[in-house]
């Protein structure tokens, strides 16, 4: 990212995140892209050493959710933040990374390619000054800032320890909803969320229950978009057909259709890049649609 693509952007001027500049002692910024202000932020955070599931969920909850017109704010890490990200890029809708390095330092590496697409479709920011590395004591500074700019935080997978479990923290400690998704009893990695759960976070499994729960702590009254699709003449017709009786797995699909796995996991992929479709506890579902 070119030094000169970035700005900075102290509290008392325009364009500043609203909510952030309610927290104590709000920080100036960097920032790369556009800030959508005046647009309603969620945070969705969780493991960097995610399961496929929390991946899945993660990509389709933040896609439905910029379809609905929120921005997903995260913090760029390997796992649940590069899904969530990615998921509301794919959808169309707007994405801000929250980074713990300075505006020269992409973290991790593996995401600069991503960085140069959110900064196109939203915004990086960072409180820190060029040559700061990715040093441990920064993310939990960082993590305030993504919770102090949205209006609640979504935890899909977190172990106990961990800097989702931070950034689940700071949004109380701001008066931001907290809501949690489940996962096994067995795993490691979902026992925050179970302890945020048992601690009073709202348990949620898709995007509608973050949207409900938004709706009962602030008034909002937006729902998920209704969909509407025209035949594409090809295999996404029959996958949007099969899938109106409910959701499927990838096998059960490919043996409802009788066709290649491969061809099934392509058009599967294209309907989830269009919004048409999302993966659910390891089904694919038809989102509602006109």
């Amino acid at each position: 990212m070119a030094k000169r693509s970035w700005r900075n952007l102290d509290p008392g001027d325009n364009g500043y995140p609203p909510l952030l500049r309610e927290v104590r002692q709000p920080p100036s910024l960097h920032v790369a892209g556009e800030l959508p202000v005046t647009a309603e932020m969620v945070a969705m955070v969780g493991s960097r050493r995610c399961s496929v599931y929390g991946e899945d969920l993660a990509y389709a909850m933040a896609g439905e959710l910029a379809a609905a017109g929120l921005v997903i704010v995260s913090g760029l890490a390997l796992g649940i933040d590069g899904a969530a990200h990615r998921g509301a890029l794919d959808a169309g809708g707007l994405t801000v990374a929250v980074m713990g390095t300075g505006p020269d330092t992409i973290y991790p590496y593996q995401h600069r390619d991503l960085a140069a697409r959110i900064a196109g479709q939203g915004a990086l920011v960072t409180q820190f000054p060029d040559g700061t590395a990715p040093l441990p004591g920064n993310f939990p500074t960082r993590n305030a800032v993504i919770s102090g700019m949205s209006l609640a935080v979504v935890v899909v997978e977190a172990a106990l320890k961990s800097g989702a479990m931070l950034t689940a923290g700071s949004a109380a400690e701001q008066d931001r909803l907290v809501m949690a998704v489940p996962g096994s009893v067995y795993s490691p990695g979902s026992r925050g969320c179970h302890e945020l759960i048992r601690d009073s976070a709202s348990l949620v499994t898709c995007a509608d229950d973050i949207l409900d729960e938004l709706k009962k702590d602030t008034g909002r009254t937006g729902r998920l978009p209704t969909l509407e699709w025209v035949a594409f003449g090809d295999t996404r017709d029959r996958v949007l057909e099969t899938l109106a009786a409910g959701g499927l797995t990838l096998d059960q699909l490919q043996r409802a259709l009788e066709v290649d796995p491969s061809e099934v996991a392509v058009a599967v992929s294209n309907l989830r890049i269009d919004g048409l479709v999302a993966m659910r506890r390891g089904l694919v579902e038809a989102r509602r649609r006109t």
